[in-house]
């Protein structure tokens, strides 16, 4: 099962789109749910710092 968040933000005619995916085990509920805090977390601070996180796939994926 694979988790995709993406946040779409306009401000003053400047676009910007920020994507962050995961790979999750099917049939536990929890699992799926921490992995969401964990993208949600990593989504955040991508847009604070507008850097991509420390660890990561390739742009915009990211591990538990």
């Amino acid at each position: 099962m694979k988790i995709k968040i993406e946040i779409d933000l306009t401000d003053t005619n400047v676009r910007y789109r920020q994507q962050c995916t995961q790979d999750v085990a099917a049939g536990s509920s929890e699992k799926i749910a921490t992995a969401a805090q964990v993208l949600i977390a990593q989504m955040y601070s991508i847009l604070k710092t507008n850097e991509a996180p420390a660890v990561h796939e390739g742009p915009h994926s990211v591990d538990a």
